[in-house]
C-alpha cells in the first residue's frame, strides 16, 4: 500500500501538480460522470432493455479504466474519470432496477443487496418485464418459469410462476395505456410525488450519512486523529474490508425479515452518536499538540470503523432496494434514474467540499453529519412507508394508488380483478 501511495505521489509530481490541489477535482469529476450516466440510464433502459443497457455500461467502464491506467497527463486522467463515472452511473441505476424486477417480494432485499455485495462479478442475464413491455410474452413466460423452477419439473413452483406471470402481465397491460417517459409523471399525483420523494430522499440520505467522505478522504480523517503517515493507507484498507462483511450477513440473515424502515432509523440514529463521539475526540485531542493520545486515537478509529458497519446494516443495501421498488412499471426506469441522479449530485457536492472542510474546520465538519442524520431519523420515522414483503404490483396499495382497469378490459387484457388488486397502473388516488 505504501508503494502504491508513493507511485501516486510521483505521478502528480511528474505532471506538475500536488495531491492536495487536485483531490477534490479528481473525485468530483468521477461522481459528476456518475450523475450524467444515471441521468441517461432511465431512457436507455426503457429504449434498449435492462440487459443491453448494463452491457453498454460495462463497455464504458472498460474505456474509462483504460484511459486512467494509461494516463500520462492530468487531462487524460480526468477524462478517464468522467468516462468511468458515466459507466458507474449507468450501472448503479440499472442493476438495482433490474434485480428489483426479477426478485420475488419475500427475498427482494437480499437479491438487491447481494448485487451491491457482488459488484464486478456479473449479473443474471434476462429481463421478463422489458420483454412483456415489448410484446414478447412467450419469452417472458419462459423466463418466469425458469426463475421459479430452475428448469426442474416442479408442479408447485410452476403453479406459483403461472400466477405471478399473470399478475405481472395484467398489470403491465394496464400500465401500457398510460405509459409515459415524461419527467413530470414523477409528481403528477400525490401518490407519485410521495414515491419520488421517498426514492430520492433515501438516496440523498445515503450521502448524508457521510460514508463517502470516509471512503474518499479516510486517510485525511485518520491524520486528524494523529495517525502517522505510514499507517494511513493500512488503516483505510482494514476499514474497506469491514463494510462488505457486515453487509453480507445483513442481507442474508436480516434484511427481508426486519424490513426497510427500522434499519434506516437505526442507521441514522447510530450515526448521530458516532459522529458526535468522533467530533468530541478530535476536538479534545487535536493532532500536533504534544504526543498523540493513543487511547483517543484508537477510539476515533473505532468510531469510523463502526460507521462502516452501521452503514452496511442500513443505508448501504436498503437505499438501493427502496429507491427501485417503490415505482410502478410505467415510471420505474425514469424514477430510479432520478433517484440515482440525486445520489450522485450530492456525492459531487461532498466530494468537492469535504477536502477543504476537513482541512479548514476539522472536527466541526463532523457536526454537519450529526445534524443531517438527526433530521433523517425523524423524516424516516414519520414519512417513510414500510415496503417489506410487498410485490411490485402490491406497492400501489402502500402508496394509495388506484388502477383504472377499463382500458384493459376494453382491449382484451383479461384478468381485470388481478390488475385491480395488484395496482401499479394509472394513479388517480391520493396518499
Amino acid at each position: 500500500m505504501g508503494r502504491a501511495f508513493n507511485i501516486f505521489t510521483a505521478f502528480f509530481a511528474a505532471i506538475g501538480n500536488t495531491i492536495a490541489a487536485l483531490t477534490g477535482a479528481v473525485v468530483a469529476t468521477f461522481t459528476g460522470g456518475c450523475f450524467f450516466g444515471a441521468l441517461g440510464a432511465g431512457w436507455m433502459s426503457d429504449k434498449y432493455g435492462r440487459k443491453l443497457t448494463i452491457q453498454m455500461g460495462c463497455v464504458w467502464a472498460l474505456w474509462g479504466c483504460s484511459m486512467q491506467a494509461g494516463a500520462s497527463n492530468i487531462a487524460c486522467l480526468l477524462i478517464g474519470r468522467i468516462v468511468a463515472g458515466v459507466a458507474i452511473g449507468i450501472l448503479s441505476m440499472v442493476v438495482p432496477l433490474y434485480n428489483t424486477e426479477i426478485a420475488p417480494a419475500e427475498i427482494r432485499g437480499f437479491i438487491v443487496g447481494l448485487a451491491q455485495q457482488m459488484v464486478g462479478l456479473g449479473f443474471i442475464a434476462a429481463n421478463w418485464r422489458w420483454l412483456l413491455e415489448q410484446g414478447r410474452e412467450e419469452e417472458a413466460h419462459k423466463i418466469i418459469l425458469f426463475l421459479h423452477s430452475d428448469g426442474k419439473d416442479d408442479s408447485t413452483a410452476k403453479s406459483i410462476a403461472e400466477k405471478e406471470f399473470e399478475a405481472m402481465r395484467d398489470t403491465i397491460r394496464a400500465e401500457k395505456f398510460v405509459r409515459s417517459r415524461k419527467i413530470s409523471d414523477l409528481w403528477s399525483t400525490p401518490a407519485m410525488l410521495r414515491r419520488t420523494l421517498v426514492a430520492c430522499g433515501v438516496q440523498i440520505m445515503g450521502q448524508f450519512t457521510g460514508i463517502n467522505v470516509i471512503n474518499y478522504f479516510g486517510p485525511q480523517m485518520y491524520k486528524a486523529l494523529g495517525l502517522p503517515a505510514n499507517q494511513l493507507l493500512l488503516v483505510q484498507g482494514i476499514y474497506g474490508a469491514i463494510g462488505p462483511i457486515a453487509n453480507f450477513f445483513f442481507i442474508v440473515f436480516a434484511l427481508d425479515s426486519v424490513g426497510r424502515k427500522k434499519p434506516l432509523m437505526f442507521g441514522a440514529g447510530m450515526l448521530v452518536l458516532l459522529f458526535s463521539a468522533l467530533s468530541a475526540i478530535v476536538a479534545s485531542f487535536p493532532p500536533g499538540v504534544g504526543n498523540p493520545n493513543l487511547a483517543a486515537q484508537k477510539a476515533g478509529i473505532a468510531m469510523i470503523f463502526l460507521m462502516s458497519v452501521v452503514f452496511s446494516l442500513s443505508f448501504g443495501p436498503i437505499s438501493w432496494v427502496l429507491a427501485s421498488e417503490v415505482f410502478p412499471t410505467r415510471t420505474r426506469a425514469i424514477g430510479t434514474s432520478a433517484a440515482t441522479c440525486a445520489n450522485w449530485l450530492l456525492n459531487v457536492l461532498f466530494s468537492e467540499a469535504s477536502p477543504v472542510a476537513l482541512q479548514k474546520i476539522t472536527w466541526k465538519y463532523y457536526m454537519v453529519f450529526v445534524v443531517l442524520n438527526l433530521i433523517d431519523f425523524f423524516v424516516i420515522a414519520f414519512l417513510f412507508p414500510e415496503t417489506k414483503g410487498k410485490t411490485l404490483e402490491e406497492m400501489a396499495v402502500v402508496f394509495g394508488d388506484q388502477v383504472d382497469v377499463g382500458n384493459v378490459l376494453d382491449n382484451g387484457g383479461g384478468g381485470g380483478e388481478d390488475v385491480k388488486n395488484h395496482g401499479g397502473g394509472d394513479e388517480k388516488g391520493s396518499m
